[in-house]
């Protein structure tokens, strides 16, 4: 089974290019904002950029240590 990765950046040209580069190794998650970055289920790793409206990439990293604490 592929590992997942979540890629989250509001811009959906980096989104693709980063999921062109990543998908050879990876399953892929794309989220436009942190938001939506949080509401996906929890993977193994993550991209971001940092200011990703509505949310910066500090306050996406706080709530998903959160999550891994409480599994």
């Amino acid at each position: 089974m592929r590992k997942k990765i979540l890629v989250v950046d509001d811009s959906m040209f980096i989104r693709n290019m980063l999921k062109d580069i990543l998908s050879k190794d990876y399953d892929v998650v794309e989220a436009d904002c942190g938001a939506n970055g949080i509401i996906n289920e929890c993977r193994e790793a993550g991209v971001t950029d940092y200011i990703t409206k509505p949310f910066e990439a500090d306050f996406v990293v706080k709530k998903v240590k959160e999550h891994l604490d409480k599994v």
